[in-house]
């Protein structure tokens, strides 16, 4: 799915620029959906943060993105959702402290 997103949001020729790497593709395709310059260390500080196959509260993602997009000096307010321009999720339901929450369940990176 993810692959099927650079095609039709960079295109063949900027697939074929970025020499068909899946990292300067994925840099590239965030970069296109964010309105503020997005530095390369706040990306890779998103990837290391949140885990494959885990699954996270939409108000723990909320608070840990808006800690890294102060540390980062990032102007964009924080939601749970910017976490699907890093990564590849699915809606999920689960107990967390004997509550049931809404959250995001991280399937692969973009």
């Amino acid at each position: 799915m993810k692959y099927l997103d650079y095609y039709y949001h960079l295109g063949p020729e900027r697939i074929k620029a970025n020499g068909y790497l899946e990292a300067d593709l994925r840099k590239e395709w965030i970069k296109l959906h964010s309105e503020i310059k997005v530095e390369d260390g706040m990306i890779s500080k998103v990837y290391s943060t949140f885990n494959k196959g885990e699954r996270y509260s939409n108000k723990d993602i909320k608070s840990t993105l808006k800690d890294i997009y102060s540390e980062f000096s990032y102007s964009k307010t924080a939601k749970a959702l910017d976490l699907t321009d890093y990564f590849v999720v699915k809606d999920v339901v689960f107990q967390k402290d004997s509550k049931w929450v809404h959250g995001l369940e991280i399937l692969g990176k973009r």
